[in-house]
């Protein structure tokens, strides 16, 4: 249920969790390290460990533990109740701000899933979000 590096929940923590998730309004955010394979390559491994750790603790410490798993490699996924677009944006400048040593980029959506389908749904535009922040140039998000 957990990742044993970074000690963030999973993603079989995440389909467990997926029905509490229904009828909620929520925000989806999925966030990764910028050039995290050519700092990996360049740094070694171990230093991207460090980094994973570093940024999971961050954003489990901005947003929440509960509310935090490890994707896939370096992708993390966030998801909250949507209580007010001015809470978020407080939230994602204080990430934004907090994290000097490296760059990261994201890509979110608000919505409600009714069921998995949904929830998948909403994942994936939250990519597709992360996706044209990496083609901006990266080290921004966009919702």
């Amino acid at each position: 249920m957990y990742d044993t590096l970074t000690n963030v929940k999973n993603r079989y923590a995440l389909r467990e969790d997926f029905t509490h998730l229904f009828g909620k309004p929520i925000i989806i955010m999925l966030t990764d390290i910028d050039n995290f394979k050519e700092f990996n390559d360049t740094y070694r491994h171990e230093k991207g460990d460090e980094i994973l750790k570093s940024f999971s603790l961050l954003l489990q410490k901005i947003f929440d533990e509960q509310n935090c798993y490890r994707y896939g490699g370096d992708e993390f996924l966030v998801i909250i109740p949507y209580y007010n677009q001015c809470d978020f944006s407080k939230k994602i400048n204080s990430f934004i701000e907090a994290e000097k040593e490296f760059c990261f980029s994201g890509g979110y959506v608000l919505g409600v899933a009714q069921n998995n389908e949904d929830l998948r749904h909403l994942i994936g535009q939250a990519d597709k979000n992360l996706y044209e922040a990496k083609q901006k140039g990266k080290n921004c998000i966009v919702g």
